[in-house]
């Protein structure tokens, strides 16, 4: 499947919102996840590092962060101690769930759980915001994390494992890009989702 057709594919599957407004993001809550692999190629690159952080009321929740143990790749100490992706996502999923999902290049990260999951196991579909497409929607320059962040004054996080700063940042630079989302015409989350759509 090539990338367009990856792409069409996941907003398909995700859920499409309704007309809650936009601003319950800062008050009713989501979870910010972010996933770090071993590379891009979904054949033979794997997890190695997966966090979600939940935000509440504008403030950061329960929270899981862990490295993963990958099957086929060379492995560190650190690494060999973790525990496998399928231990994991379980864990995973309970935070994630009944809650809408903020990750930061969201169709990579969606990717590469639906490998680990493999075929027999799917993922319900559930409202999703991706970070970076919401940003280029908003005219906020940057094509990193770090630069969409900067560029919305929310300084990047500097405590924690790298997986675990990539999700808060994600988290703190969602919330930040709300206020520039509505001034764009986007009062609710479907509206959020549609602004997010490939073209």
């Amino acid at each position: 499947m090539g990338a367009v057709d990856f792409l069409t594919e996941l907003w398909r599957r995700l859920a499409t919102g309704d007309d809650t407004p936009a601003d319950t993001l800062a008050r009713g809550g989501f979870v910010a996840t972010a996933v770090l692999t071993t590379g891009p190629d979904l054949g033979a690159d794997e997890i190695v590092a997966v966090a979600a952080a939940v935000f509440f009321e504008g403030r950061q929740g329960p929270s899981l962060t862990t490295l993963v143990q990958p099957q086929r790749q060379p492995i560190d100490d650190a690494a060999a101690a973790a525990p496998p992706i399928a231990k994991v996502l379980p864990r995973f999923d309970a935070l994630c769930a009944r809650r809408i999902v903020v990750a930061y290049d969201l169709p990579p990260q969606v990717a590469m759980l639906a490998a680990a999951r493999g075929p027999r196991i799917s993922m319900a579909p559930r409202l999703s915001l991706d970070v970076r497409a919401l940003a280029r929607a908003a005219g906020i320059p940057g094509r990193e994390l770090e630069a969409v962040a900067a560029a919305l004054r929310v300084p990047f996080a500097t405590s924690g494992d790298l997986v675990e700063r990539q999700a808060r940042t994600a988290g703190e630079t969602m919330l930040a890009l709300v206020p520039a989302l509505r001034a764009r015409g986007a009062r609710t989350l479907r509206d959020l989702v549609g602004l997010q759509r490939p073209s």
